[in-house]
């Protein structure tokens, strides 16, 4: 019965990770994202990281 359990469990582990699509990078435009204010988010996260209220931004 375990072992049953186990290759079900695998199986489904394994298509979800086979079924994810890989990603091509762009530039923020054609994502259709500003870049000023993607800058804008930046500074703000760096500054908050700066003054210690948040551990970092990715």
């Amino acid at each position: 019965m375990k072992a049953l359990l186990l290759c079900i469990v695998l199986l489904v582990i394994v298509t979800n990770v086979s079924a994810q699509k890989i990603t091509i990078a762009t530039n923020p435009i054609a994502a259709g994202f500003s870049p000023e204010r993607l800058n804008k988010l930046d500074a703000s996260l760096n500054e908050w990281a700066k003054k210690e209220w948040m551990n970092g931004g990715v």
